[in-house]
């Protein structure tokens, strides 16, 4: 139906789409939904580790800030911030191969997996760095919120009543305050998605991780057109269900 008017076309890419058939990638000689449900676990692995190291690092890091609001340590943080924050992704990856990979031989360059290695240590040193990359902006975006949500609670009558019963900082911060500090925070990870969606294309094809945003870059570059409306779709839909 390619030589039909466009609102032509759409509608019957559209009638396919909604029975589960995507096209046929004419790159990779197959259908576009078996070629994305294999790359999927790869792209979905790389966002949720991320996504989970992100929230581990900036929730301590945020609260402790948001604690000790105006000292050295929170001034630090502050300032690694602002600095992680404007540092672009492919070059950021790009110093990590260069230091981690080229000089100092402590982790792979690229891929999923070492050929003929098939144990879980192997994969998680190919996907420290991609992790990284994709984490560290976001990192720094979850700790200003939490140090800002910190320090609001921090002067909440709760917390006042909680230090007059004798109850020490950390307990209030871990068993009260971390409590409201998260609700911004998972608001943030499901607007994020957009970012670590097109993120993993750049980092995915920096890296040579087999998911969707390497094929997806493959698509472009060869023109593949079904498998662009694929991916494009897919990433789209990540967006929408985070939100």
């Amino acid at each position: 139906g390619l030589d039909g008017p466009m609102i032509v076309r759409y509608l019957s890419w559209l009638k396919d789409v909604c029975t589960g058939n995507l096209g046929y990638s004419l790159q990779n000689n197959m259908p576009v939904a078996t070629l994305m449900m294999q790359k999927l676990p790869a792209t979905i692995g790389l966002m949720g580790a991320s996504i989970v190291f992100s929230l581990l690092v900036s929730l301590p890091l945020g609260m402790l800030a948001g604690c000790r609001e105006g000292s050295l340590f929170d001034r630090l943080v502050s300032v690694l911030n602002y600095i992680f924050i404007s540092i672009p992704s492919f070059w950021f990856g790009i110093m990590l191969i260069v230091l981690l990979s080229l000089q100092l031989h402590l982790l792979p360059s690229s891929g999923m997996r070492t050929t003929g290695v098939d144990s879980l240590w192997d994969l998680i040193s190919h996907g420290i760095m991609p992790v990284l990359v994709l984490s560290i902006g976001k990192i720094s975006i979850y700790t200003r919120y939490v140090r800002a949500e910190t320090i609001k609670q921090m002067s909440e009558d709760y917390v006042l009543s909680a230090i007059a019963k004798g109850a020490s900082r950390g307990y209030i911060l871990f068993h009260h305050v971390l409590k409201n500090c998260l609700l911004p925070v998972i608001t943030l990870v499901g607007m994020n998605m957009a970012s670590l969606v097109s993120g993993s294309y750049i980092v995915e094809s920096l890296f040579g991780w087999p998911g969707l945003g390497t094929t997806g870059m493959s698509a472009i570059y060869s023109r593949d057109y079904n498998l662009i409306m694929g991916t494009t779709m897919l990433s789209c839909i990540i967006l929408i269900l985070g939100n």
